[in-house]
């Protein structure tokens, strides 16, 4: 008995993610934080991700996540709504709003 080996070609597909406008995610302009310039466009996780770097919200991080509150959904958050709707305590929602603040100006640069 002879026994031959054959190989067969494979090919291998690359899974690219997008985000909800279906761009794929590595087509989105990216800050020095890794996070997509346009706020706008975060995930929950690049939400999540960007207040981990602030100390003064670690708090509130799973409060954030659990109420699914992307970028866009950032970008509407008011104070008054943290305050009365999510119950975070004052001093905290201030902080992150100064947080937010920030953000919408940086933003305003990058348009």
């Amino acid at each position: 008995l002879t026994s031959s080996t054959k190989t067969i070609p494979t090919t291998s597909v690359a899974k690219t993610t997008s985000n909800k406008s279906g761009a794929p995610a590595s087509n989105r302009r990216r800050g020095p934080n890794d996070l997509p310039v346009d706020v706008s466009k975060w995930s929950i996780g690049d939400v999540k991700k960007f207040f981990e770097s602030k100390p003064d919200c670690q708090p509130v991080l799973s409060l954030l996540e659990d109420q699914e509150i992307d970028g866009q959904a950032l970008l509407l958050l008011s104070q008054d709504t943290m305050v009365k709707c999510l119950n975070i305590k004052l001093g905290p929602a201030l902080k992150i709003m100064a947080h937010v603040d920030q953000l919408k100006q940086q933003q305003a640069t990058h348009t």
